[in-house]
């Protein structure tokens, strides 16, 4: 794979690597600025979007351990009436469906802020979208 710079500069991807190339993404309409490879305003822009990791790095980290040690809600053992109701349901459940069940509803009891991992992850998306908004717009 090839990536172009500005004045033609080309940097080789093998393909081996591919999973260190993202496709750009910003706004409709505006074009991102190229610069020449190996410049002092290459070196900026690696700095800057360095510190940018760095900084979404101790952001969740610090979201973890706020997460971690807050109060959660703890759920009281399913009843039979929470039995009741789940068998009144027309389809049953799919393999996955009853793994991923089985694997959350014993945690319900616990009291804490930080939830199944399912969630966690997509906590994660969310909070990584939000910060790459942020970025997008010079924030």
């Amino acid at each position: 794979m090839i990536l172009e710079y500005a004045e033609a500069a080309r940097l080789y991807v093998p393909l081996t690597r591919l999973d260190l190339v993202q496709k750009y993404r910003s706004s409709e309409g505006v074009k991102p600025v190229l610069n020449r490879l190996g410049t002092a305003q290459w070196q900026k822009t690696k700095a800057r979007v360095k510190k940018a990791m760095k900084d979404m790095a101790e952001e969740l980290l610090k979201l973890y351990a706020i997460r971690k040690t807050a109060e959660g809600h703890g759920f009281a053992p399913d009843t039979e009436w929470q039995r009741e109701f789940e068998d009144s349901f027309e389809f049953n459940e799919t393999e996955d469906q009853t793994s991923a069940i089985l694997d959350v509803k014993p945690r319900h009891g616990v009291a804490h802020a930080d939830g199944p991992a399912a969630v966690r992850r997509c906590r994660l998306r969310q909070d990584r979208s939000s910060h790459a908004r942020g970025l997008q717009s010079g924030q």
